[in-house]
């Protein structure tokens, strides 16, 4: 006599697993597919289904399209919603973006100590752009006093990388902290110069070469320096940032090294 052979409920629950996780691969390589051909609303759509299947990098790709605004009735918060839950597993690039949204306030609330803690854990995956934006909060002092030492820590660990910003901050905080023990002109003309001859057309590398001429006392080519920089300004460049450049001026024009905390 023949038996039914019956699927045992464990047996039929892995099988609907499997079912749905071919589904789901299906969906993940649609969703990147209409991504990257720009097609976003169809993206939208299809990267939703398979974000919410737990699928990091297509709750990346679906944040990206509500950070950038690139489907209709993008929101910030939505973009939130979809970088944690990737961040959250572990996702480098998610984990970055959800602090910057922490740091500026951009579809939460804004919170120094949050976003710190994001970009330390994307940080630990040697992800250099946390790094640098690490030593920008410890410089700048989000929520609590600016800790210029510590920034030089985290700039340091991203200028080893190459990231130019970190390298400008580095040449900032010798040529113009408030804290002389960390002052060191010629270090940071050894530093920033390099970035000045490879791109000088860049008003902010100029702008810190200026400095640290004043810091090493050499005012004539600080000024020379710093005329430079405001030229190489964007005519669309904030009126605060030309009158801080303008008051740098005035101050190695009196013979006056410009002292400063916050990061560029």
């Amino acid at each position: 006599m023949h038996t039914l052979k019956v699927i045992a409920p464990v047996s039929l629950f892995f099988l609907l697993i499997s079912c749905q996780s071919d589904e789901t691969k299906l969906e993940v390589t649609q969703c990147k597919k209409h991504y990257q051909a720009e097609s976003y609303s169809v993206a939208a759509r299809i990267c939703k289904k398979s974000a919410e299947s737990g699928d990091i990098n297509s709750q990346w790709l679906l944040a990206n399209l509500h950070l950038n605004k690139l489907i209709e009735a993008a929101t910030d918060e939505d973009a939130v919603h979809w970088l944690t839950k990737a961040a959250n597993n572990a996702h480098t690039a998610a984990q970055r973006e959800l602090g910057l949204c922490y740091w500026r306030g951009r579809g939460v609330e804004q919170d120094g100590k949050q976003a710190l803690k994001w970009f330390r854990l994307a940080a630990r995956q040697n992800d250099e752009e946390s790094e640098f934006y690490i030593g920008a909060i410890y410089l700048n002092g989000v929520g609590d006093t600016p800790d210029p030492a510590s920034a030089l820590t985290w700039f340091k660990r991203a200028a080893a990388k190459g990231h130019k910003m970190a390298i400008n901050n580095i040449a900032w905080i010798y040529a113009t902290s408030s804290n002389p023990s960390l002052r060191n002109g010629e270090r940071a003309i050894k530093l920033v110069k390099p970035l000045v001859d490879d791109q000088p057309e860049r008003a902010i590398f100029v702008d810190t070469l200026a400095a640290a001429y004043a810091e090493n006392q050499q005012y004539d080519m600080a000024v020379e320096q710093q005329k430079e920089a405001i030229q190489l300004l964007s005519d669309k460049v904030d009126q605060s940032t030309l009158d801080e450049f303008n008051q740098r001026l005035a101050s190695y024009e009196a013979n006056q090294p410009w002292r400063e905390t916050k990061s560029k």
